[in-house]
């Protein structure tokens, strides 16, 4: 069970690092520093915001294979 939760965590990081990048540049930095990293130069900030983009689905990938194997471990050790 402490897997499940585990991959959840994992999951749900990924899912914010996809879609909500700004709303974390703002809870770890400050706001001024957020704002100039998504305001520099056009293509720095497509370059930072693919790589969060692919950050985010390796963490969601990595979650979800996670919340698989966790789940076959407790089918296998329930005795079914």
């Amino acid at each position: 069970m402490n897997y499940v939760f585990h991959s959840m965590i994992v999951i749900f990081c990924g899912y914010m690092m996809m879609f909500y990048s700004e709303k974390i540049y703002s809870l770890g930095h400050d706001t001024e520093v957020a704002g100039r990293l998504l305001r520099s130069t056009p293509r720095d900030c497509l370059l930072i915001r693919t790589s969060d983009s692919f950050t985010g689905l390796l963490l969601f990938a990595i979650g979800l294979l996670l919340l698989i194997v966790s789940l076959l471990h407790d089918k296998e050790g329930s005795g079914g």
